[in-house]
């Protein structure tokens, strides 16, 4: 899994890093990950004139972030994100898993680095 610089992630989940909030108690993260919701837009990559999905953040790190949605997404799916309510530079992110929940599908994706 890639991480990122943190100045490679758009400013705007960027601000989700910032969050003093950090899940360091899990021993499987390699990141801390940074408790952050959002309202996002989801477009599938390869797909580009799909509808939007709408999302929402959960969590950020400098490696991936999770999403909370109501659509299943499949592991592999690529997605582009771009913030709801402001512009910002749309970040691309890969599904690495998808659990159903009572919120809805919790997506855990990385963000794919050029």
């Amino acid at each position: 899994m890639a991480t990122m610089k943190t100045n490679e992630i758009p400013s705007w989940l960027r601000a989700g890093l910032d969050v003093e909030a950090a899940d360091g108690v899990l021993n499987k993260r390699t990141e801390p990950r940074h408790g952050w919701v959002t309202m996002t837009r989801a477009r599938l990559a390869r797909a580009p004139n799909t509808e939007l999905i709408s999302v929402k953040t959960y969590n950020v790190s400098r490696s991936g972030l999770c999403l909370i949605t109501r659509k299943q997404l499949h592991d592999g799916t690529e997605l582009v994100l771009t913030p709801m309510h402001e512009t910002g530079e749309p970040v691309r992110v890969r599904v690495v898993h998808c659990k159903q929940t009572i919120q809805g599908y919790k997506v855990g994706c990385e963000f794919v680095v050029n």
